[in-house]
């Protein structure tokens, strides 16, 4: 009979504790918490009823089940709503598209010029220098320097206290004697012996006159045999 008594009252217990949490929902909105309290007090309510009324104490089972209930509610609801306002992890944006880049354009070294070609000038042709004419020792002293007098209309001089075919031109010594014509730097030599062209041409004109020792095919007066023929040849030049 105990038994049976407390079952309706805990049943009851179980309806009015469910009764209260429906309304108690329906009037204001509820956080995920405090829905898990009210559902686990429930659960528990009724699964604490349903144990309590093999006992006979349906309504104590319905007491202690409907607290376990709603503390593992609110724990269970707890976790759900912090889980909920934990915001969504962000997704990473995917990598961008890996772009092959262009390969480097090749270097075009451009080759240096060819160098200038440089054609050697032809070497200068050897010239052998002809041997300076002897130096000739002639037997001929002119003693002290003498003086010189001009010949009559040239830029010649000869020396009338010598007494051989002896002049002076243009800062030179010039000297006939045997035929061969003699030059020195000195008035008394050295001597050297130079051909007939090296001769200056002003003292192949001098008269006869001033020749000291003329040779005896000459003429004693007017000008010296090779200055006709030099004249000759100077008249065939200009014309």
């Amino acid at each position: 009979m105990r038994a049976h008594k407390g079952a309706p009252g805990g049943i009851r217990l179980v309806g009015v504790l469910g009764l209260g949490m429906l309304v108690v929902s329906c009037a204001t909105p509820l956080s995920t918490r405090e829905k898990g309290a009210l559902t686990g007090g429930a659960i528990g309510a009724g699964a604490g009823a349903l144990i309590g009324s093999t006992t006979g104490h349906a309504g104590a089972g319905a007491l202690i089940g409907a607290g376990v209930g709603l503390l593992s509610g609110a724990l269970i609801g707890d976790a759900m709503q912090a889980q909920e306002q934990r915001p969504a992890a962000a997704v990473p944006p995917p990598p961008p598209p890996l772009v092959a880049a262009p390969p480097p354009a090749p270097v075009v070294v451009a080759a240096p010029p060819p160098p200038p070609v440089v054609v050697a000038p032809p070497p200068p042709p050897v010239v052998v220098a002809p041997p300076p004419p002897p130096t000739v020792n002639l037997d001929i002293n002119i003693g002290a320097p003498p003086r010189f007098v001009v010949v009559a209309g040239t830029p010649v001089y000869y020396a009338p206290s010598v007494s051989y075919n002896y002049f002076f031109y243009n800062g030179g010594y010039y000297l006939y004697h045997n035929e061969l014509w003699f030059s020195a730097p000195y008035y008394n030599g050295p001597w050297t012996a130079i051909a007939f062209e090296r001769v200056p041409p002003p003292i192949l004109v001098v008269p006869v006159e001033y020749y000291r020792r003329p040779p005896g095919h000459w003429k004693k007066h007017g000008p010296p045999p090779w200055a006709e023929a030099r004249g000759h040849e100077e008249r065939e030049h200009r014309n």
